[in-house]
């Protein structure tokens, strides 16, 4: 599903629709900007109990590889090293 969004987290309110409705308990999140919309989006789903599953190999940032890193370890420290694949 791609998500269209005007804020940094892709958790709209279709897409809440969208997970409740389907009962999902998980969502692996891949794109661009790390530090920003996937963190973002990352946080707001934890924090609902939804797991957010990070795909590293498919993220990025406009910033660099030194950024991505640096926002992989903030989010391994804060949603788990279980959920960065």
């Amino acid at each position: 599903i791609v998500i269209m969004k005007s804020t940094y987290t892709a958790l709209t309110e279709d897409v809440k629709k969208l997970l409740k409705k389907n009962e999902l308990k998980q969502v692996y999140i891949a794109g661009l900007n790390m530090e920003g919309s996937i963190m973002a989006t990352a946080f707001n789903l934890f924090d609902r109990d939804i797991k957010p599953i990070i795909l590293s190999q498919l993220c990025g940032s406009v910033k660099g590889e030194s950024m991505k890193q640096s926002t992989l370890e903030i989010l391994s420290h804060n949603i788990g090293k279980d959920n960065i694949l």
